[in-house]
C-alpha cells in the first residue's frame, strides 16, 4: 500500500472546513493510504505530528498560497532535512502563479487543478520519473467524480461551520474582472454532473452547505439544476457566490428560495463608479441597480453578503464612510475587506507594469 501525506499550511481565517486537499485525496488511487494534516488546526511543528511511516511515503504535497510561503519554505525544508528521499510536491495558487520561485524549493509542482494531472504524476512517481512541472492546459470538472474525501479530515469539531459544509459545483467564470484569478486558477468553465452533485450533497443531510465556486452563477440553467438538488436532499440551507447582476432574475430566486438558500455573496467592490471601473466591473456591477436588485434578493428571503475592495482609483477618507451608510442601509449581511492586488497573470498587473507603476 502507498502512503501520502497530504499538508494543509496555516491559512487566515483559521478554522475554514478545508476542501482542497479532501479534493486531491478523491483524485488518488483507492488503494493508497493517504493522510491529511491541516497545520491550522495541529499546529506548525512538524516534530509533533502523528505522521505514519515517511519512508514508505510516496509523495509529500502541500497547498501553498502567498500567505504562507515561508511555512512552506520551513516545512520543506524540514522533510529535506531528513533525507527520507520523498518528493515535496508544492500545488494551489503560488505554485500555479510563480512556478520559478517555487522550483526552488518544491521538487515538483503541480498548477491548476491536481485532478487533472493526478494519472500522470502518480505514473512517473511509481516509475521514478518525476518531473517538475504537472499542468494540463484545459481543466474539467466533469472527468473526475469522486466526492471529496472529507473524511480524511480529523478533528472535525475543531472547524468553523457557520459558513457550511464546502461544495464545488462547477469552476471558472465568464466575466472579465482586471483584477481576478480565476482565470489564471481555472481558465475554463465547466460543470460538475449533476449526479456526482446529487450524492455529494446528499452526504449533507441535516447540515448547512457553502457552494464555493467562484461564481455560481455563470449559468441562470445551472443555478436552478443545483437548488433542485439542494431542494430533495434535506439539507438545512446552502450559500453561494455570484454576481449581483445574475441576481436580476425572479424565477431564478424563486428556485433558490425554495431550495433553502439563504445568503449570496456578491462581490460589490465598491459604492464609486470610478473604482468600478477602474477593474472592469462597471458593467457587472451597475451602481444604479445594486438597491434595487439587493431587496428583490432580499424579497425572496435570501441574504446578500458583499465584498469590498480597498485602494481602488478614486478613494478617498469618504469612500469609507459612503460605504458604510449604503450596507446599513441596503442591510448587508456582512462585508468581506480586501487589498486590491496585483498577482502575477491578472489583467491589472499586466496593466500597472505597462504603465510603470
Amino acid at each position: 500500500m502507498s502512503l501520502v501525506l497530504l499538508i494543509d499550511l496555516p491559512t487566515f481565517p483559521k478554522g475554514v472546513f478545508p476542501l482542497g486537499l479532501p479534493t486531491v485525496a478523491a483524485a488518488l488511487p483507492k488503494s493508497y493510504d493517504v493522510q491529511i494534516i491541516d497545520m491550522n488546526i495541529v499546529g506548525a511543528d512538524p516534530n509533533t505530528w502523528r505522521i505514519q511511516d515517511l519512508k514508505k511515503t510516496l509523495f509529500i504535497g502541500l497547498k501553498v498560497s502567498s500567505q504562507n510561503l515561508q511555512h512552506a519554505h520551513s516545512i520543506t525544508a524540514h522533510f529535506k532535512r531528513l533525507s527520507i528521499n520523498t518528493p515535496v510536491i508544492w500545488g494551489g495558487e503560488f505554485p500555479t502563479l510563480q512556478p520559478e520561485q517555487s522550483l526552488k524549493h518544491a521538487d515538483s509542482i503541480v498548477q491548476g487543478a491536481f485532478e487533472d494531472v493526478a494519472d500522470l504524476l502518480i505514473h512517473d512517481l511509481n516509475s521514478g520519473l518525476l518531473q517538475s512541472i504537472y499542468r494540463k492546459t484545459v481543466n474539467s470538472i466533469q472527468d473526475h467524480t469522486n466526492p471529496p474525501r472529507l473524511d480524511l479530515i480529523d478533528h472535525q469539531e475543531a472547524y468553523f461551520t457557520f459558513m457550511g459544509l464546502p461544495t464545488e459545483t462547477s469552476r471558472g467564470c465568464d466575466r472579465k474582472c482586471t483584477f481576478c484569478m480565476v482565470h489564471t486558477m481555472q481558465p475554463n468553465y465547466n460543470l460538475k454532473p449533476i449526479n456526482t452533485l446529487t450524492e455529494e450533497i446528499g452526504q449533507h443531510f441535516g447540515k448547512y452547505v457553502n457552494v464555493v465556486d467562484y461564481n455560481i452563477g455563470v449559468s441562470r440553467d445551472h443555478v436552478i439544476s443545483i437548488s433542485r438538488v439542494f431542494k430533495s436532499s434535506g439539507v438545512l440551507g446552502w450559500m453561494g457566490e455570484m454576481c449581483l447582476d445574475s441576481l436580476d432574475d425572479d424565477e431564478m430566486l424563486r428556485e433558490m428560495a425554495a431550495s433553502r438558500c439563504r445568503m449570496i455573496y456578491c462581490g460589490l467592490e465598491s459604492v464609486d463608479e470610478d473604482g468600478l471601473k477602474s477593474v472592469n466591473k462597471a458593467k457587472t456591477n451597475p451602481l444604479k441597480d445594486y438597491e434595487r436588485i439587493i431587496r428583490k434578493a432580499q424579497s425572496h428571503g435570501i441574504q446578500i453578503a458583499a465584498g469590498m475592495i480597498l485602494g481602488l482609483e478614486g478613494t478617498n477618507e469618504g469612500t469609507f464612510e459612503r460605504t458604510a451608510e449604503k450596507f446599513t442601509e441596503w442591510g448587508i449581511a456582512y462585508t468581506k475587506l480586501t487589498f486590491l492586488t496585483y498577482n502575477p497573470g491578472t489583467k491589472v498587473k499586466e496593466s500597472m507594469k505597462r504603465k510603470g507603476t
